[in-house]
């Protein structure tokens, strides 16, 4: 629900009606953004749920832990290291 709040606001604010109704032959009511909100929330749902199914349980856990695992391994290295 946020993401389609989002979407509607950014189709308020940043799309130009002008370029809207070249395309459209209309004049953008607020209908209109909350079409073109819905859609953009249905894509990008859809590209999310597709491209998280291609990663791996391996690749999420590296991209997610591997910087945490890094900075502990530096703290114990220099904890281990002073007097």
């Amino acid at each position: 629900m946020a993401v389609l709040a989002f979407n509607i606001a950014v189709t308020v604010f940043f799309l130009e009606p002008p370029v809207y109704s070249s395309d459209a032959a209309t004049w953008p009511g607020f209908v209109d953004h909350v079409r073109l909100a819905w859609l953009a929330t249905g894509f990008a749902t859809v590209a999310g749920a597709i491209g998280s199914g291609l990663d791996s349980d391996a690749a999420v856990e590296a991209a997610a832990y591997d910087g945490e695992q890094r900075r502990e391994a530096s703290r114990e290295r220099s904890a281990s290291s002073s007097p």
